[in-house]
């Protein structure tokens, strides 16, 4: 009886407790905690002095016990088991689990020594507080139907799933030394290989979990060894990586990308070379949150499609460091240098100037849409070979390669967004809303710039140089460019300008209506011109009329070649007698006025804006008849002719103030 059990001076204490308080429950929970444990302990003695001990005189049970609880077919050459303090310990050798073909068992263990953790007698599923392995044997086979089996073993293939994980990292310590892991996989490309884990060290806490794995593959002339150091999230699965908070750090030499690919379905047209890496990384719920690391890398290809360019280096070294910021990442190249892979081997290592890409991580399979870049100093050559092997959004690909772009950048800052209107998932037919939402900034010094215009309204620049910066609302260009080149259509009568130099501020600015461009004291000069240019251009919508405004001083200028920058919307009669009308001359404090819309210049009777040019010229050769055909007589040149030409709206009008020969009529 109880009475009986417990010592006479406890059961005093007790029994005056109880009368005093009076209190039938607390009397019926004691005596529920005494049985209890008396309960434990006569368990604990039985599993641990009677039950326990059998086990190794039962090894055909065991066998067949594990057979039908794993689903294969278990041998065990010995078995022996003891106990030491709480927990039993068991050792095993020659265990295998033995599929049709004995010869082909898919787990070989010679020996396995191990102490089982108590909660395997609450869940009856063995959990280990300590697992030692050596020389172990284990197949890991995909079938064609995507199967998994370790060791024989059925694995659930949901990724929903995470069992077989919060199994593994629920065990208090594994430990597996000199294993070789054969890979089979029906399922890809027949893949048929051996790996030889050196060493396998997981330790478990009830949230961190500690690993250590060191091991030698078919893809690498070195060893790969990696470290981690991670806990799961309070309430997630121990299982699922996207739970994980941690560092993970690792150190392989000598991988074959080439064979990677021969031996996996890998999601890009080209990757070949030999990488070699060293670092670390820490993630925080799955997604990356700052680490370092290092990549050397010969003969290295990487094309993502068919259609994108590839990037190709004979060496390439690098450091770089990434970094987290709320929902962006970042990837910063702090050195990086490379040989041309068409360059010799003793070749010298190019050097490019630190570098840093940001971007917020798309859906799976999805495409960025919000990136940045940054560098202080770069060649744009670079930045495309980069970007073109990103997964941008096609227009943003589409447009890198129309423009062509060549040069150098420094300090350059680019932030690029594109969104989308919840709208956009209405059913509201036709194209008068739009639903995307495109924000970009850029800040960068141009070096020696040329690109091409990606449509009809940007022109085509060669040899920029000078300083930008603007957003998707306003910017400013600040040009101090020798040999520059534009080339706009349907602006001045050739679309082509050269310039010599071009120096001052070109700034531009979303309207209501549309875009304003201006620029107030912009000098130019070439062989043809020295002049100076105030505009404010207002791009309107298409049904909108555009208006301009533009006052020109040429401080000189060729009169041969000075038509050619009068605006393109002139009369076609008189763009083409000011082209042929002077065959020598140069105009000295010339000016050019225009208000209005430029398409209707220059503003004939009926239209409303503001024409006025004035050239005086001197030194000149002038043809007063130059459109006159042959029948109706030629007209000798006036030469050494000093005037002026002028036009108030479409009025032409050509003053001779002196010269010293005149031509008559033939």
């Amino acid at each position: 009886m109880l009475r009986n059990l417990l010592p006479p001076d406890p059961l005093n204490v007790f029994q005056k407790y109880w009368q005093g308080s009076k209190n039938l429950w607390r009397k019926r929970l004691l005596i529920l905690v005494i049985a209890l444990i008396v309960f434990l302990g006569l368990v604990h003695a039985g599993v641990r002095y009677i039950v326990w001990p059998r086990i190794e005189k039962s090894k055909p049970a065991i066998e067949q016990l594990l057979s039908k609880r794993l689903g294969t077919n278990v041998s065990i050459d010995s078995l022996q088991v003891s106990w030491d303090g709480l927990r039993p310990q068991f050792s095993m050798e020659g265990l295998r689990f033995n599929g049709d073909n004995k010869a082909s068992a898919p787990l070989q263990i010679k020996k396995i020594h191990g102490e089982l953790s108590l909660i395997s007698f609450y869940y009856l599923e063995p959990y280990f507080h300590k697992l030692e392995v050596e020389d172990a044997q284990i197949q890991i086979k995909r079938s064609a139907d995507g199967a998994i089996r370790i060791a024989g073993i059925l694995i659930k293939n949901d990724s929903d799933d995470f069992s077989t994980g919060n199994w593994l990292l629920a065990q208090n310590d594994i430990q597996i030394t000199n294993t070789q892991i054969n890979l089979q996989d029906f399922q890809g490309k027949a893949l048929n290989t051996d790996i030889e884990l050196t060493e396998f060290h997981l330790t478990n806490g009830i949230r961190k979990h500690d690993a250590l794995i060191q091991a030698k593959t078919p893809w690498s002339n070195g060893p790969l060894d990696l470290n981690a150091h991670f806990i799961h999230r309070l309430g997630g699965q121990a299982g699922n990586w996207r739970d994980w908070a941690g560092e993970f750090a690792w150190n392989f030499s000598g991988l074959e990308f080439q064979k990677v690919a021969q031996d996996f379905d890998v999601p890009l047209h080209l990757l070949s070379g030999n990488i070699s890496s060293k670092g670390h990384m820490s993630l925080d719920s799955g997604r990356p949150d700052g680490g370092q690391m290092s990549f050397i890398a010969d003969q290295f290809r990487l094309q993502l499609s068919k259609e994108d360019a590839a990037i190709e280096f004979g060496r390439l070294e690098t450091e770089l460091t990434q970094e987290s910021d709320g929902k962006f990442l970042s990837v910063t190249a702090q050195n990086f240098a490379w040989r041309d892979i068409t360059k010799p081997s003793n070749a010298p290592l190019e050097f490019l100037s630190p570098m840093t890409f940001r971007w917020r991580p798309p859906e799976q399979g999805g495409e960025i849409k919000e990136f940045g870049f940054s560098s202080p100093k770069i060649l744009v050559k670079d930045v495309t070979r980069f970007a073109l092997n990103l997964p941008l959004s096609k227009k943003v690909h589409r447009w890198i390669e129309i423009a062509k772009a060549d040069g150098e950048l420094q300090d350059l800052d680019i932030h690029w967004s594109e969104k989308q209107s919840a709208l956009a998932s209405l059913p509201i037919p036709g194209s008068w809303l739009n639903f995307d939402k495109l924000d970009f900034s850029i800040n960068a010094r141009m070096v020696d710039l040329s690109f091409t215009g990606i449509d009809k309204d940007i022109p085509s620049v060669s040899h920029l140089t000078g300083q930008i910066a603007g957003d998707q609302k306003q910017g400013v260009l600040t040009l101090n460019s020798p040999n520059l080149i534009v080339e706009v259509d349907n602006f001045l009568l050739d679309p082509i300008i050269k310039l010599d130099q071009a120096q001052g501020q070109i700034r531009w600015n979303k309207q209501s209506g549309g875009w304003l461009i201006s620029s107030k004291g912009l000098a130019i000069e070439n062989a043809d011109l020295t002049a100076k240019v105030d505009v404010a251009y207002l791009m309107t919508e298409a049904k909108q009329p555009d208006d301009l405004k533009l006052d020109i001083d040429f401080q000189q200028a060729n009169l041969i070649q000075a038509y050619r920058y009068l605006p393109m919307t002139m009369s076609a009669d008189t763009k083409l007698y000011l082209s042929k009308a002077f065959a020598a001359g140069k105009v000295i404090n010339g000016s050019l006025h225009i208000k209005g819309d430029p398409n209707n210049a220059p503003f004939p009777p009926g239209t409303a804006g503001e024409f006025a040019l004035n050239f005086p010229i001197s030194g000149t050769t002038f043809k007063p008849a130059p459109l006159i055909s042959v029948d109706q007589g030629v007209w000798g040149d006036f030469t050494n002719v000093a005037g002026t030409i002028s036009m108030k709206q479409s009025a032409l009008n050509v003053d001779i103030s002196s010269e010293s020969s005149r031509g008559q009529p033939k």
